[in-house]
């Protein structure tokens, strides 16, 4: 679990939390940055609710976290563009069981599975790939390509290390009352589809600028225990209270610019 102090060299605006408490922010909701509109990035409201994106980014740097829900920075690439392309795929399933690749892969009831709760005090959600209802049980699946040196970039270690699956599996459980301990996450092999350059008299064939499924994909399962589940909510729960102080802070320094 990744520790919720680790900040690396950002700098923060005043963040002073230690010691302080959800049960102490009682007048009014945590917020974690701004809405934005995705095409014309105009603030459509501020954030209420933590989701595992914004808590990993976080986590990972305040720096970055402030550019993309304070200041509206976007850090989309091809991969993430593609990657969303087949997610929506995988939503239709008369369209995936025609598919003679897509309907190979481990499947579920209901794709797309919106979750909003509150825990611990905070507003927290989240979208499952795929959910069982009966069984309480969820897929992720995750499309990418391998390294240059043809590295997959999953693999059982980093699996068993995904914060994600335990975000979405403590969601689950807080719903519900409880989930199923196992969970899979299905990587789809996805690969730069190749382009002929002509240079002079010679034809070169490189990796273009589009993507596509090479047709191969892996399974991995993991256990979740409760124990993890509940170090996260803590983990939640603090960053929760650091980010709304940092951002309160932040909207008063641009307040005297």
């Amino acid at each position: 679990m990744v520790s919720p102090r680790h900040r690396g060299d950002d700098r923060s605006f005043g963040l002073a939390t230690q010691g302080i408490s959800i049960m102490q922010i009682k007048t009014r909701d945590l917020t974690f940055g701004y809405k934005f509109n995705q095409e014309t990035r105009e603030v459509r409201g501020e954030q209420d609710r933590l989701r595992y994106s914004a808590l990993a980014s976080w986590l990972a740097s305040p720096d970055q976290y402030r550019k993309r829900y304070y200041e509206g920075a976007t850090f989309q690439n091809k991969e993430m563009v593609f990657g969303h392309i087949v997610h929506k795929r995988m939503e239709d399933k008369t369209e995936v069981a025609k598919d003679p690749f897509l309907s190979q892969l481990p499947q579920l009831p209901v794709s797309e599975y919106n979750i909003e709760l509150t825990a611990g005090g905070v507003k927290i959600g989240g979208c499952l790939d795929a959910f069982d209802p009966i069984t309480l049980s969820f897929l992720d699946y995750k499309s990418s390509h391998t390294t240059s040196t043809g590295k997959a970039p999953w693999d059982k270690v980093r699996v068993a290390k995904h914060m994600q699956l335990v975000f979405y599996s403590m969601l689950i459980k807080h719903k519900h009352g409880k989930v199923d301990p196992y969970t899979q996450l299905v990587w789809i092999e996805t690969d730069w589809i190749p382009e002929e350059y002509q240079i002079g008299s010679r034809n070169i064939v490189a990796a273009g600028d589009k993507l596509q499924l090479t047709g191969k994909f892996e399974v991995f399962k993991r256990r979740i225990a409760q124990w993890e589940r509940d170090a996260l909510l803590k983990t939640i729960k603090q960053a929760a209270v650091e980010i709304d102080e940092d951002f309160n802070n932040w909207k008063a320094s641009q307040n005297k610019i």
